[in-house]
């Protein structure tokens, strides 16, 4: 006789000896759901309920089929809507190992055009920030010292002797090429012996501070006791 499960509709093939008159309990093997079996006949109804017979010794009672080993079409169907689809696990890790190498690509980007920014715009960057020159100084990116408008024109160079000593008195001008007013910054006197080498050096000032546009001042200095073959370079004092 055929049963069906009231829980899942799953339908299973069964001996009616093995319910007996008054019918027993049954077990779906597809939900777990239990329930009552009457035999098919209706007899458990109005007969009483006889003993069963024990089985023939050497005999082993017959067994209900199980309905897990081979469940129907319709059970696999249903199970398989409910889950749904699998999600694409394979797809979505290498998504994710995508999205963050791009994200450490765009980082990169981002740092190396920060870099050459202040590299090769270290100049308007000590214009609008001044107090970053020490840091390029410790990076070894120091920029160049700033062009002075300025031109020494004239110098002249003459031994002298004073008080009984020799000095060697070095006399000029500072000029404004430019067409602005321009500060006059220190000047460096630098004495050089006949190799070459620079034997002292000190800074001194020109007899104006200020310039105006294509004005010109005067400076001199002196140094004592000079070798003979030497001479005195003058230079700007230039401060970045």
């Amino acid at each position: 006789m055929n049963l069906t499960c009231p829980s899942c509709a799953t339908t299973f093939v069964v001996e009616a000896e093995q319910l007996g008159p008054n019918g027993r309990q049954v077990r779906c093997g597809s939900c777990g759901h239990s329930w009552h079996q009457a035999p098919e006949n209706g007899a458990g109804d109005s007969a009483p309920a006889a003993p069963e017979a024990p089985p023939p010794e050497g005999v082993a009672p017959a067994a209900v089929p199980s309905p897990v080993a081979a469940e129907p079409q319709d059970i696999l169907e249903r199970r398989a809507r409910r889950r749904g689809p699998r999600p694409p696990r394979q797809k979505e890790t290498r998504g994710g190992r995508s999205s963050l190498l791009l994200g450490w690509l765009l980082f990169l980007v981002v740092v190396l055009g920060l870099a050459a920014g202040l590299y090769f715009g270290r100049d308007q960057v000590l214009a609008l920030v001044p107090a970053a020159a020490p840091l390029y100084r410790m990076a070894g990116l120091a920029p160049p010292p700033a062009a002075v408008p300025l031109e020494l024109r004239d110098v002249r160079t003459a031994r002298r002797v004073v008080d009984g000593e020799q000095v060697v008195a070095v006399e000029g001008l500072v000029s404004n090429m430019s067409g602005e007013p321009q500060a006059v910054p220190l000047l460096r006197a630098s004495l050089i012996d006949a190799k070459g080498g620079e034997l002292d050096s000190w800074t001194f000032a020109a007899s104006a501070t200020t310039l105006p546009p294509g004005g010109t001042t005067n400076f001199e200095t002196t140094a004592k006791n000079p070798p003979r073959e030497g001479r005195i370079l003058i230079d700007f004092v230039v401060t970045p």
